[in-house]
């Protein structure tokens, strides 16, 4: 209980001391207490099994926001950076947007409808070149664009799609669980060439059936050209497959530092904790976003007069691609989607719609 006592203390303390360092009143190495502090509570639940120095965050520049652009776009559904531009969907308005990384818009495409260049259910997008495709959910599938002037190109059909990347030889990858298969490749012409996988988590009859026409279910992240993460945004679980041959080589999750509590459908109602939100690569490591969302998870009593909403952090846990648990970042900030670029964090917001550029501050761990 000690370890969550010192989480009480970096909660608090946390944007004071980073107000204070930024003044010269503080020393960095009282915010790396602070985070180590952070650490050790996020780690305390199930040690790692082999750990990694990894580095220390801090918000250093938020890249776009609403009110920056002039209000271009009000949520980030998903976003994507390619060399000096910016690339994001808009779950709002179900607009696609490509910005400078200073904040200029280049272009704008979208709105509600069925033709094309229009989305019902804008989702994930990747980019490989001039190319970007982009996630249809309601009108069943892949659109894909010219990164350079918005204009739409082409589609091809996929039920439900989920998410989606690019490989380094064109090919496209594609999450569904309506498909025969939950893993579909795609030729740059849009012919289906091989498909795998299923979703094996528990619980998977809810998800099935009821998560299945959800724009946020499935996430992916491409380690490297032969390794395929998946994880769900409803459940701490995730699968690591070859996609060489297709095998799903483990599957992998953790003791959370914070209540779990199974997902429960009643009245047409989804009922539950958000576990999971987010997956990405960090180096060879798999790296999943965790954003406690509810005020009922434990932490220590000193809580009890604090609200909830000024307990403003997300944690990232890392994992090897054998499944193996190697430690979690503490990052500020309460944030849905994570990305390196270039060795950079960027984090995007939801419920301000700001991307956030971090700093790594100090030592490793």
């Amino acid at each position: 209980m000690k370890i969550f006592s010192f989480c009480g203390v970096c909660c608090i303390l946390f944007f004071a001391l980073i107000s204070a360092c930024t003044s010269g009143s503080k020393s960095s190495d009282e915010i790396l207490d602070v985070l180590d502090e952070w650490r050790m509570w996020l780690e305390a639940s199930s040690p790692p099994e082999q750990r990694i120095d990894l580095p220390l965050y801090i918000p250093a520049d938020t890249v776009l926001s609403p009110d920056s652009c002039g209000l271009e776009y009000y949520m980030i559904e998903c976003f994507v950076i390619d060399e000096d531009n910016i690339y994001l969907s808009d779950g709002c308005s179900q607009n696609l947007l490509a910005f400078t990384k200073e904040g200029d818009l280049l272009w704008k495409i979208g709105g509600d409808g069925e033709g094309p260049g229009l989305f019902t259910g804008i989702g994930e997008i990747a980019i490989k070149g001039d190319t970007i495709a982009v996630c249809n959910h309601g009108v069943g599938r892949i659109d894909f664009f010219n990164s350079t002037s918005g204009d739409w190109l082409s589609s091809i059909s996929v039920l439900w799609p989920y998410d989606l990347c690019f490989l380094p030889d064109g090919n496209l990858v594609v999450l569904s669980l309506l498909e025969h298969d939950m893993v579909s490749i795609f030729s740059p012409e849009g012919e289906k060439l091989s498909g795998f996988g299923n979703w094996q988590a528990p619980g998977q009859d809810i998800l099935n059936s009821m998560f299945r026409t959800a724009n946020r279910n499935l996430r992916l992240t491409l380690v490297n050209d032969s390794i395929l993460a998946v994880n769900a945004y409803y459940f701490n679980w995730g699968q690591v497959y070859n996609l060489n041959s297709g095998e799903m080589m483990t599957s992998f999750r953790r003791n959370l530092p914070y209540e779990e509590r199974p997902i429960e459908v009643g009245n047409g109602a989804i009922y539950g904790k958000i576990y999971t939100n987010d997956i990405a690569s960090y180096q060879e490591y798999i790296a999943v976003l965790n954003r406690p969302i509810e005020s009922n998870w434990d932490l220590p009593e000193r809580y009890d007069d604090i609200p909830y909403h000024e307990i403003d952090f997300s944690m990232i846990d890392l994992y090897q691609l054998s499944g193996i648990y190697v430690g979690s970042i503490a990052i500020p900030r309460t944030v849905g989607r994570i990305l390196w670029y270039e060795d950079d964090l960027y984090c995007a917001t939801d419920e301000t719609g700001e991307l956030i550029q971090y700093a790594v501050i100090g030592r490793n761990l």
